[in-house]
């Protein structure tokens, strides 16, 4: 083999395990996508690169050196919160990463406090009448939505609804949605 045929062979397998890398990253953000993991969505879906044969090598390198610290962050951040904060339950992690606006490792006790009690009223307050209207729909978001900003000042989580939308109020009003239509579909 010359040279220049085993760099033409490098090059090729990098792009190679690049294309098949974002097969993995995509499932990755279908599966976060099916558990209405928005934070973690929104992580794995600022990794995409669209990489195919006639990409440079550089950035095919960029792209797997970005996907490998972003996977890597998103596997120990579920590993950290079932070990670290104790939650049993992955929608109480979900949700201290909601209040928190991203997936970030080392969020205050006060967050998984909080994502634990606001999971107990979310859990409390579940529409119980099978109505699928808009109108009950946007009046039970807005109603869980207040009980949450009232347990995250009893937290001092920053969660005020005035008016000026911020990513972790849309996090959860989008949860809320997901999960009134999974209530009301059953």
């Amino acid at each position: 083999m010359f040279l220049d045929e085993a760099v033409i062979a490098m090059e090729m397998n990098l792009r190679s395990v690049c294309m098949m890398l974002e097969v993995v990253r995509q499932q990755q953000l279908k599966k976060a996508m099916r558990e209405h993991y928005l934070p973690m969505q929104d992580l794995l879906a600022n990794l995409e690169e669209n990489i195919d044969e006639r990409t440079d090598p550089e950035t095919c390198l960029d792209y797997m050196k970005s996907l490998y610290k972003g996977l890597k962050h998103a596997d120990e951040h579920v590993k950290l919160a079932r070990k670290s904060y104790f939650m049993e339950d992955p929608e109480e992690a979900n949700l201290a990463d909601m209040l928190f606006g991203s997936v970030y490792h080392n969020f205050p006790d006060n967050y998984a406090q909080c994502a634990r009690e606001c999971y107990d009223a979310y859990q409390r307050m579940l529409p119980v009448e099978p109505d699928d209207s808009d109108e009950t729909r946007r009046k039970w978001i807005a109603g869980v939505m207040k009980e949450f900003e009232r347990i995250a000042k009893k937290h001092k989580v920053n969660l005020d609804l005035n008016g000026k939308w911020r990513i972790n109020e849309y996090y959860l009003a989008e949860w809320l949605n997901y999960k009134f239509w999974e209530v009301v579909k059953d």
